[in-house]
């Protein structure tokens, strides 16, 4: 039987959840063999998810001291290391096929040192196409990845989370079907069970909410939303809470602690979970919570799995006004969008809390993105 490699550096965030949906894929196409090359981490986050054994499955695991000094380098140094790691991958199971959970990792160097692999996979950001400021060394880089991906034979199908504009774009510029659209999906809830938090969380009947979940950091806008605290009149703000939910970036703890207990001194009602990984049945129930979900994020340019929780609650959200992020917000009208400094996240909090989302667009989109098109999309690539 033919033997095809499942890539992924990272079992962090989306990667895992991405992993499990492709797995079952896997699952399903007993005519194939799958090695699933992941990071030795995965045993640590496995229990996440149920993996059922089967015979044309078994795993790989990569030393995690090999990828921390791997994160640590450029990106033109971690190709080659990551490019190379696939390479000894294939000639162990005497094979050239690959599916990376995160394709863009593997360039510029992979028709280089990969040269007769035959790679498809998951690819979350072409960010030239929305950003007309872009500054020149970054729209080369981008530019230059996109011609890589384009031109090079060992790219197989490419594979565009959350944009249907991209694709077709590429594709009839090319004359070609490399580039395809993959719902960012709405993973199951589990227990099925969706609860409101309000009273759990000692949050009164008179107070709105506003959820800031997952990964928190200084690219979700994690700071900004703190810092628009300033600009909200005194008598205002006392009628919000505001919920920050999942794991907080190292890189922000020390400052976003420090803030955080600032407003709590001055009578402000926050309430911060830091446990990493929150999980689908609580992730559920905090968005249906929420008045509002904010979602001010710097990188504009790829989607968000909480747009998905958010259609789902039918929460308005508070986005930026570029991007990816800004189309999918404004098509399906989602929610407001704005340009995301601490200010103007001040000066929208009312707004967004009197938008009334189109529960029809709102369908559309978990239509759009559902986890059978995922899977559908997985299945004739591999």
């Amino acid at each position: 039987m033919k033997t095809q490699i499942i890539y992924s550096s990272s079992v962090i965030g989306h990667n895992l959840e991405y992993l499990h949906h492709i797995y079952e894929v896997c699952l399903s196409k007993k005519h194939l063999n799958f090695v699933f090359l992941v990071p030795c981490s995965f045993l640590k986050y496995k229990n996440r998810f149920y993996w059922e054994e089967s015979n044309n499955i078994i795993f790989e695991f990569i030393p995690e001291e090999q990828l921390t000094k791997k994160q640590n380098s450029s990106i033109f140094l971690r190709s080659i290391y990551l490019c190379k790691i696939l390479k000894k991958c294939f000639k162990r199971h005497s094979t050239n096929r690959a599916f990376s959970t995160n394709i863009i990792e593997l360039l510029p160097w992979a028709p280089f040192i990969l040269k007769k692999a035959r790679i498809s996979g998951i690819m979350y950001i072409l960010s030239y196409f929305y950003h007309s400021d872009y500054s020149s060394i970054k729209l080369l880089k981008s530019k230059l990845i996109n011609r890589i991906l384009i031109k090079s034979s060992i790219f197989n199908k490419i594979l565009l989370l959350n944009d249907h504009i991209i694709p077709q774009t590429l594709n009839n510029r090319n004359n070609y079907n490399r580039f395809i659209a993959l719902a960012d999906p709405l993973p199951p809830n589990p227990s099925g069970k969706i609860i409101n938090l309000r009273e759990s969380l000692g949050i009164s009947a008179d107070k709105k909410i506003f959820l800031h979940i997952g990964g928190l950091g200084i690219r979700k806008g994690t700071l900004d939303i703190i810092d628009s605290f300033n600009y909200i009149p005194k008598d205002i703000i006392q009628t919000y809470c505001f919920l920050f939910i999942g794991r907080i970036s190292q890189s922000i703890k020390e400052i976003f602690t420090k803030k955080i207990n600032y407003w709590k001194s001055k009578g402000l009602q926050i309430i911060v979970e830091d446990g990493g990984y929150c999980s689908y049945e609580r992730f559920y129930s905090m968005c249906n919570t929420s008045d509002v979900i904010l979602i001010p994020y710097k990188n504009v340019y790829q989607s968000s799995g909480v747009l998905g929780f958010a259609a789902y609650a039918k929460k308005p959200v508070i986005g930026p006004d570029k991007g990816l992020l800004a189309n999918l917000i404004s098509n399906y009208q989602l929610g407001i969008c704005i340009d995301t400094t601490p200010e103007n996240l001040s000066k929208t909090y009312e707004k967004a809390v009197a938008f009334k989302v189109n529960t029809d667009k709102a369908q559309n989109y978990l239509i759009a993105n559902s986890l059978y098109s995922f899977k559908q999309t997985i299945y004739n690539m591999l």
